[in-house]
């Protein structure tokens, strides 16, 4: 019984010193399907993106989203979406979003954003010929 008394005992004091591992508060931010995403853009028209969610912590949380939109002629990021999800602890959700894109040179890039979170993923696609 001293062990497990000592045992207890260390273990709170390593804890303090906060020398034991704690739970990493991961979220994942991802396309759902990379092979199937928009390569090119006709300004005025929807594109459909596809991305996913998931909160790997064991707590609810809430992800304020944003779509953002930048060129090469045009490097300011432009905000042309956005959304809050909120997820439970281990929960993992897939969105579908229709954003329709401005003209913004030959190559646009559109980003999802999880603000608050340093968490971004873009693509990055071409204006259609004739356009």
């Amino acid at each position: 019984m001293v062990g497990f008394v000592a045992k207890e005992r260390i273990i709170t004091q390593l804890d303090a010193w906060s020398l034991l591992p704690k739970e990493q508060a991961v979220t994942e931010l991802f396309f759902t399907n990379s092979q199937s995403l928009a390569q090119h853009y006709k300004p005025g028209e929807k594109i459909s993106i596809d991305y996913t969610i998931r909160n790997t912590s064991q707590q609810q949380k809430t992800y304020d989203v944003q779509v953002l939109q930048a060129g090469e002629q045009q490097p300011i990021a432009t905000l042309i979406a956005e959304q809050q999800v909120q997820l439970a602890g281990g929960e993992t959700l897939a969105i579908n979003r229709e954003v329709t894109l401005k003209d913004m040179g030959d190559k646009t890039s559109v980003s999802i954003i999880l603000k608050g979170h340093a968490q971004n993923i873009n693509v990055w696609l071409t204006k259609k010929q004739g356009e």
